[in-house]
C-alpha cells in the first residue's frame, strides 16, 4: 500500500509535491481498483493519517492535501 499511495502522491501532485487527497482517492480507485473501505477507514485522509510519512495541510477543507515527508 505503501508504495501505491506514493506513486498516486507522486502521480497528481504539485511541484512542491502536494497532491490533493481527492485526486489521490480517484487514482488508486481507478489505477488500483481500491477503496478506503479496503483498508478499514471511511476516508483516504484516515487510511494516510494511520501510516507514517505523510504531511497534511488545509485540514478541516474540502481540499486537504498530502505530501510524502522529506527525509530529514
Amino acid at each position: 500500500l505503501p508504495e501505491l499511495l506514493a506513486g498516486a502522491i507522486t502521480t497528481n501532485g504539485d511541484k512542491q509535491g502536494w497532491a490533493r487527497i481527492s485526486a489521490v482517492a480517484n487514482h488508486m480507485r481507478q489505477h488500483h481498483g481500491q477503496s478506503a473501505r479496503d483498508h478499514g477507514k471511511a476516508t483516504w485522509t484516515k487510511v494516510l493519517k494511520s501510516l507514517p510519512g505523510y504531511e497534511f495541510r488545509n485540514e478541516g477543507t474540502t481540499s486537504v492535501a498530502v505530501r510524502l515527508k522529506k527525509s530529514s
